[in-house]
């Protein structure tokens, strides 16, 4: 008998807790879904707010929704490539996985390379392969659904073994964040003195995109390919509006993440036993994180004082800037 079956949103965390010390020793026989939904999405969200750090201040954060997208053709060619049409989970991860590097290499080639501005290579990689994954889903895949579980994901589909690939991210995310920590701060806000230094910026920057299309893949059955782009910005944005310091946006970030995935799992529970709503958990958790940065944005509006920005004029002879605080 699942024990969260029936819980309301205050009973739903009476009995995590009380399951905790069973969950920490080792014996559970099995793990309850909601279990493997929080387990699965936490670990997703710690792996997500992270890297989205630095890519909100690399301003990179529509690379990682081109990313999204375009992992479809992947799911596709796994597909078409499988003898039976039905691909293991495995070779749909790595089929998605390598459109995913592709993406992120392309977009930045053709920004290096060929001069194209990184918003106009953004669009048009995105365009094409997400095009190009639309248009072989229609001509080989016609009998496969692709509905709103491809979009926000099947949080109740989920099994234990999931967790564990979900875990393998987050830690190389994490592991991989903190040991070129540096070479990441420097990539982001003086790539002249990074290569000036021996530091090689445009790796810095493959080595983070390898790492987001890694936990876009990881995270694809249970948020789908269209909400993981929240995950990557919004926590992040939060953070960089509450703390002064880079460290400081880490910790943040992570936190406001895990704090969304505990609340919209709860939620999603009460939902169904009151209201029998069955409701995205991942849709939840990006429509908390939105309120809780709009909210914040009225709280500074509403209450703090605004803070007078710098802004440039010129001055009579036209030669110099002039800033006003």
């Amino acid at each position: 008998m699942d024990l969260y079956f029936t819980s309301h949103f205050f009973s739903w965390f009476w009995v995590f807790i009380s399951r905790i010390p069973v969950l920490i020793t080792g014996q559970y026989s099995h793990l309850y879904p909601d279990e493997i939904q929080l387990f699965v999405m936490a670990l997703f969200a710690i792996s997500s707010s992270f890297l989205g750090v630095f890519l909100v201040l690399k301003r990179l954060t529509m690379m990682a929704n081109a990313i999204s997208h375009t992992m479809l053709l992947g799911i596709v060619l796994a597909f078409i490539l499988s003898p039976s049409h039905a691909p293991s989970e495995w070779l749909v991860v790595a089929a998605a996985l390598a459109v995913a590097l592709l993406t992120g290499v392309f977009i930045q080639e053709l920004s290096r390379v060929w001069c194209v501005k990184e918003d106009a290579s953004n669009g048009i990689v995105f365009s094409s392969l997400f095009a190009l994954g639309i248009t072989a889903l229609s001509l080989w895949s016609r009998n496969t659904h692709a509905g709103p579980e491809l979009l926000m994901g099947n949080p109740d589909a989920l099994q234990e073994r999931d967790i564990f690939l979900v875990a393998v991210v987050a830690i190389s995310a994490l592991f991989t964040g903190i040991i070129f920590i540096r070479g990441f701060t420097m990539a982001i806000f003086d790539p002249t003195f990074a290569t000036v230094s021996g530091f090689m910026p445009a790796l810095f920057s493959h080595i983070m995109l390898a790492q987001v299309a890694l936990t876009t893949v990881s995270a694809f059955r249970a948020v789908g390919f269209v909400m993981t782009l929240s995950f990557f910005v919004i926590p992040p944005l939060i953070a960089r509006r509450l703390t002064s310091t880079l460290v400081s946006m880490l910790f943040c970030s992570v936190g406001v993440s895990l704090f969304s995935i505990i609340i919209s799992v709860a939620l999603a529970r009460h939902l169904f036993s009151t209201l029998y709503l069955p409701v995205s958990t991942g849709a939840l958790a990006a429509v908390l994180l939105g309120g809780v940065y709009i909210g914040l944005l009225g709280f500074e509006t509403v209450v703090c004082k605004p803070k007078l920005r710098p802004t440039s004029r010129l001055n009579r002879s036209g030669l110099h800037y002039i800033q006003n605080q």
